[in-house]
């Protein structure tokens, strides 16, 4: 790794690999979204989690009704 390598940031070398303006325009927003991303992923750690048998990645269609009876009193229903 080289000196310079070393020092760049996600920012710099994000915003040194665009080849058209509008490129620089997503990386600009994609930095301003970290924060929200970062606090996500936080939040998302410290959930409860729940492993249901069957039920792959979208729980709420392979399984609707097993989903609900778990929803419904989490929400006082």
């Amino acid at each position: 790794m080289t000196a310079a390598a070393s020092k760049d940031t996600p920012a710099t070398a994000a915003a040194s690999s665009f080849t058209h303006p509008d490129d620089l325009l997503h990386v600009i927003d994609e930095l301003a979204l970290v924060p929200f991303y970062e606090e996500t992923a936080r939040r998302i750690g410290q959930g409860l989690v729940s492993v249901r048998p069957g039920v792959a990645h979208l729980p709420g269609l392979e399984q609707p009704a097993l989903i609900g009876n778990m929803m419904r009193p989490a929400v006082g229903h």
